[in-house]
């Protein structure tokens, strides 16, 4: 299936309807992920026209993108997006629409969490064959995507998606590459799933190592407590890596403060905090871990 994905310049899922149903398949299946062409994009307040490829005859289906998401992805890269560019997509399931209007345009999703476990399913067989599952994932589509994985059986389900070595070490750079398409940097982290929240949390927080030790979980917060040099990686560029590893494991909020301070007290600030407002994760003690800015863009841009 990987193969033929390549091959073809098509997402696993085309691939698989090309393969199983011949080239009358249609590629508009919703659930699935497609690559789709960007061909007009309009003014600011409407959808972003693009066309989907039929593997084996070229034909063409019309769907739309819309102008928010691409523009949420977009607002991480270094260039805009411009007519010809193709990106990876879910598409959604169909609006239902009277019959005198006949039918809608596939509306597609290039944010969709369930985008990302497509492309993985199509790149580790193990998914697929139930082996290992997909717990959770925390997207910031365009950026960076936390999947937590659990095995079923005795397969390592993190080696297996990162891929153990041999004919396997492409399968993590293989789903990049399948939902990056070349003109988008997100990067996907593999995490172990546990059931006990410390230890997840403690996984979720890569690729900054946390202590269980230095973990507090009450109320649905959490406080993680970490020395100086280990604070930007905990954290992460705009507070990203912990609130992604907030959102995977459930709870309301993470905030990060320096070793030094008190983590029990800190705690009861956060869960105060929490009470009144959702929030960014941000660090509890910001005169000692320093400003906590806006989300940067790698560019220079910056998302509100």
């Amino acid at each position: 299936m990987r193969l033929t994905a390549e091959t073809l310049d098509v997402t696993p899922d085309q691939a698989a309807a090309y393969i199983l149903d011949g080239p009358a398949a249609n590629p508009l299946i919703p659930g699935t992920a497609v690559v789709a062409r960007i061909v007009c994009i309009g003014r600011e307040d409407e959808d972003i026209e693009c066309r989907v490829r039929q593997p084996g005859t070229d034909q063409e289906y019309e769907a739309t993108l819309g102008k928010g998401d691409v523009l949420a992805v977009w607002d991480f890269q270094r260039r805009s997006l411009r007519i010809g560019d193709s990106v990876a997509a879910l598409v959604l399931p169909r609006q239902k629409k009277a019959p005198e209007h006949g039918d809608t345009t596939a509306q597609l999703s290039p944010t969709a969490p369930e985008l990302v476990e497509r492309i993985l399913a199509g790149c580790v067989p193990e998914l697929t064959t139930g082996h290992i599952r997909v717990m959770k994932i925390a997207r910031c589509a365009g950026a960076r995507t936390k999947v937590a994985v659990a095995r079923t059986g005795w397969v390592d389900a993190r080696g297996a998606c990162i891929g153990s070595g041999g004919k396997d070490m492409g399968r993590i750079t293989c789903a990049l590459k399948m939902l990056n398409r070349g003109v988008v940097n997100e990067k996907i982290e593999i995490i172990d799933y546990a059931a006990d929240q410390t230890t997840y949390l403690s996984f979720a927080m890569a690729p900054a190592k946390a202590k269980l030790s230095d973990i507090l979980i009450e109320s649905g917060c959490a406080v993680v407590v970490v020395p100086h040099h280990q604070m930007h990686n905990v954290i992460g560029e705009g507070g990203l890596n912990a609130e992604l590893a907030g959102k995977l494991t459930g709870l309301r909020r993470v905030d990060v403060v320096l070793r030094g301070n008190d983590p029990r007290q800190a705690l009861d600030q956060v869960i105060a905090r929490a009470s009144l407002t959702g929030g960014r994760t941000k660090p509890v003690n910001a005169d000692a871990a320093g400003p906590m800015p806006d989300r940067p863009h790698p560019g220079g841009r910056r998302t509100g």
